[in-house]
């Protein structure tokens, strides 16, 4: 009974789609997408490791995609949800389109972090963006350009306060 749960309970429009299973989606005839769904809160294990071995056509554009933090890329040296670095290579993808971490940020040539499409919080990102990619053909390298999104920026303010006046 989790939020994608209660998502698809309330019902969801015809262009919405939830990848609940470790199963490939075909995207038309040229492309597959293959999700790591994140179903609880923590997972201890690397979710994109089926991935390694996942089936598809020959040709076909490879995408993963996931939610959780590269293996000893956080500051605690610990990753919630943890996802191989070398994950997009390991199981040839294309493209490997992470969340978590809460800014925009490439992993390596093929693994992006999006960000959020409107800054959440201090040190974040400047304003929010998305990533538009674009992949000509199997093997060939994702074209990725961030789009600017955002409407609010944080800012930060120091007042000195010298006195019970102040």
């Amino acid at each position: 009974s989790g939020l994608w749960d209660r998502a698809a309970a309330l019902g969801l429009p015809p262009n919405v789609h939830l990848h609940l299973t470790l199963e490939p989606a075909p995207l038309g005839e040229n492309a597959v997408l293959l999700p790591a769904p994140l179903r609880r809160k923590s997972e201890v294990n690397d979710l994109t490791e089926w991935m390694d071995t996942a089936a598809g056509a020959a040709g076909q554009i490879r995408i993963g995609l996931a939610h959780g933090s590269v293996q000893g890329f956080d500051s605690a040296g610990e990753a919630n949800n943890p996802i191989a670095a070398d994950r997009a290579k390991r199981a040839g993808l294309d493209y490997l389109a992470l969340g978590d971490w809460h800014r925009t940020l490439q992993i390596g040539p093929a693994t992006w972090y999006a960000g959020t499409p409107e800054a959440d919080r201090f040190n974040s990102q400047e304003i929010g963006q998305v990533l538009l990619v674009e992949i000509a053909a199997s093997g060939a390298p994702p074209k990725v350009t961030p789009h600017r999104t955002g409407a609010y920026r944080w800012l930060g303010h120091t007042e000195d306060l010298s006195g019970a006046a102040d």
